[in-house]
């Protein structure tokens, strides 16, 4: 048998190249990220389900059970503060109001009383994790229910299961942070304001709903800007009076949630101050920090409760070198590094499986990383989504959760940055990612 002494050495050439890039991408931690996404798009094509909702809400929960019971992170900064005055509500203990972290921040009142008064029923905290990732899980499938009315089925499944699996909300799914209980409530509150019965009664359901989340973690003014942008930019003759009202209506009902919970919290000698925020002015001076870029920084506490101080300092960092350079660095740490980052105890930690040991600290700087590449693949989808559709997008209920994205992207230029404050915004993200997704389903489909 005669062999071709070239072809031999191309197979092997294509060999060791195909060697060296499973190397580059295994050592830059490009190939957890790569099989998740490939797994993704597999995995909405292949299944055949009918009600896919289900299944997406069932491993959703599962995914995250496993994380909490897994990674039994300790709870940390605001949020263990929160818990520990949550577990005094439980006694009727209200002395932490006269702290002063309650004194200048009295809107944290209204999730202390949240987790007290799931407390009082089970008095554990896995019953307040468990919650928390249940509606996590009713998040995977709100994108799933808002991809999937523009879009085919199988691009709103992957753009859900990448929701699914992305590790930051899988991550925060072990903390007890406000971010989950106030999303769900808000996303819910938009299946009302986008629904195409334009029925009245929806916009007080929508107002209530968006209030609670407010009153839960005061992020419901972003959801409220942007339905009055997108009612705007609708506006036409023959539905002003009707839009206008509706507005009117989500408006006063959010208003007046906001209002009647904090009375209750007052009357009720929770907090004299209800949900006020006696310091609005600590955001803009972190905001504005260009040394932090936006970050808390321990040096701007000695402008902390001095509002005149506070205006100075804001002032004197509204230069537009330092602007400018904030608007770069919030950008890449805010909406393109958006890295999982755990340095507490749990870091140091070794696990075995059979003789295998395993760092934490390896793991985890695997999964953010494969966090980072995967929200760096969803935001790709979502411009080359928003590009390609940007006529059908002006024309229908999805312009609403672009409008979300580019309102978050400029109040987070004014304001305190950090990773979890862009929760709020992940699914609309994901959401706009399935038209680029759909991009590249037609791309493989053309090429078969």
């Amino acid at each position: 048998m005669k062999i071709d002494l070239k072809k031999l050495f191309m197979g092997f050439s294509l060999g060791v190249f195909s060697f060296l890039g499973v190397v580059f991408l295994l050592y830059k931690m490009y190939l957890p990220a790569m099989l998740s996404i490939v797994l993704a798009f597999l995995v909405a094509r292949k299944i055949k389900v009918k009600r896919f909702w289900l299944l997406l809400l069932v491993v959703s929960f599962l995914i995250r059970l496993a994380a909490i019971v897994v990674f039994n992170f300790p709870q940390t900064t605001d949020f263990k503060l929160m818990y520990e005055c949550a577990l005094k509500f439980v006694n009727h203990d209200f002395s932490w109001n006269r702290t002063p972290y309650f004194i200048m921040w009295p809107y944290q009142s209204g999730f202390v009383v949240y987790e007290g008064l799931l407390l009082k029923l089970i008095n554990n905290i896995y019953f307040l994790k468990v919650l928390n990732i249940i509606y996590e899980s009713l998040l995977v499938v709100l994108i799933y229910y808002f991809s999937r009315r523009f879009v085919k089925e199988e691009s709103a499944r992957v753009a859900a299961i990448l929701f699914m699996v992305y590790p930051y909300n899988i991550y925060l799914g072990t903390t007890l942070a406000n971010h989950h209980i106030a999303t769900i409530l808000s996303y819910l509150g938009i299946v009302f304001l986008l629904s195409r019965k334009k029925k009245a009664y929806y916009f007080i359901i929508a107002g209530i709903l968006i209030g609670l989340s407010n009153v839960l973690r005061p992020e419901g003014i972003i959801v409220i800007f942007s339905y009055l942008l997108y009612m705007i930019f609708n506006l036409k003759k023959d539905n002003f009076k009707k839009e206008v009202l509706a507005f009117l209506i989500l408006l006063v009902s959010y208003g007046g949630i906001n209002l009647i919970c904090s009375n209750l919290i007052i009357m009720s000698g929770v907090n004299k101050d209800g949900l006020k925020n006696t310091n609005p002015l600590w955001k803009f001076v972190l905001g504005f920090n260009g040394d932090s870029c936006g970050y808390y920084d321990a040096n701007d506490e000695v402008y902390l409760n001095d509002k005149d101080k506070e205006l100075e300092v804001i002032k004197e960092r509204l230069n537009p070198s330092n602007v400018g350079k904030l608007v770069l660095c919030k950008t890449d740490r805010m909406w393109l590094s958006n890295k999982i980052d755990v340095k507490d105890a749990s870091y140091d930690r070794v696990y075995y499986i059979g003789n295998i040991k395993i760092k934490f600290n390896d793991l985890a700087n695997v999964v953010s990383l494969t966090n980072h590449y995967i929200f760096l693949f969803v935001i790709a989808m979502m411009i080359l989504g928003v590009f390609r559709n940007r006529k059908d997008i002006i024309g229908n209920e999805n312009l609403f959760f672009l409008i979300m994205v580019v309102v978050a992207y400029f109040v987070f230029l004014l304001i305190e940055i950090q990773p979890r404050y862009l929760y709020l915004i992940h699914p609309s993200i994901f959401i706009l990612s399935a038209y680029g997704i759909e991009e590249v389903m037609k791309k493989i489909k053309l090429k078969k």
